[in-house]
């Protein structure tokens, strides 16, 4: 594995993991709406990060369709 694929998954992973913690985080705002008052820096953080992996989905930097070749022997 080169520098650049492990850089690679490493966004990917972070990424994946930031997207789940802002739409559940989003999900729990919007269940319990009448008890949390909105915060602006959380709102730009969700949205920042739900345009970023599409982003970077639609330029195909993450979420391929191809499964990777993995050598059996590593």
């Amino acid at each position: 594995m080169t520098l650049f694929e492990f850089v690679s998954v490493m966004i990917s992973i972070i990424l994946g993991l930031s997207l789940t913690q802002a739409l559940v985080g989003t999900a729990n705002l919007a269940r319990e709406s009448k008890l949390v008052v909105g915060f602006a820096p959380y709102t730009l953080w969700v949205a920042g990060v739900i345009l970023a992996h599409f982003f970077l989905c639609r330029r195909q930097l993450i979420c391929t369709s191809e499964a990777p070749q993995l050598d059996p022997f590593v």
